[in-house]
C-alpha cells in the first residue's frame, strides 16, 4: 500500500480529518517507519523518532506540520509492513517518559 493509501486508511479508521500539510507528513512518515522496518530486523518508535530526526536535520521533514505527537503509535500500528514482536523495550526518550515500548519487526510479504 502506498503512502498516500495509508494516509487515506488511517484517517477513515481515525475519524479525523487533517489539513492537506499534515497529511503529506504522514506520508513521509509511513515512509521512514517502512524504511526502518527494512534497515533493522527489530525496532522501536524510537528508531522511528531517530530518523524522524535526521530527516528534520537534513530539511526533508518538516515538524511544524506534524500532528500531535502522539500519534505515532497509532500509525505503526496502521502500517501493514510491520507487526509488533510481543516484546518491549525501555524508551530511550526522555519526553517518552521512559516508558516500555513496543518492539516492532518487518512483516515479509
Amino acid at each position: 500500500m502506498t503512502p498516500k493509501m495509508l494516509v487515506k486508511t488511517f484517517m477513515l479508521r481515525s475519524h479525523n480529518t487533517y489539513t492537506p500539510q499534515e497529511q503529506a507528513w504522514m506520508q513521509k512518515v509511513f515512509l521512514i517507519i517502512k524504511r526502518t522496518a527494512a534497515d533493522k530486523g527489530a525496532f522501536t518508535v524510537d528508531h522511528v523518532w531517530e530518523a524522524i530526526d535526521r530527516a528534520v536535520k537534513r530539511g526533508t521533514l518538516d515538524m511544524t506540520h506534524a500532528p500531535d505527537h502522539r500519534i505515532l503509535g497509532p500509525m505503526m500500528k496502521h502500517t501493514e509492513s510491520i507487526r509488533p514482536t510481543g516484546y518491549y523495550s525501555k524508551s530511550t526518550r526522555r519526553n517518552g517518559g521512559y516508558r516500555p515500548v513496543s518492539i516492532w519487526e518487518g512483516v515479509t510479504v
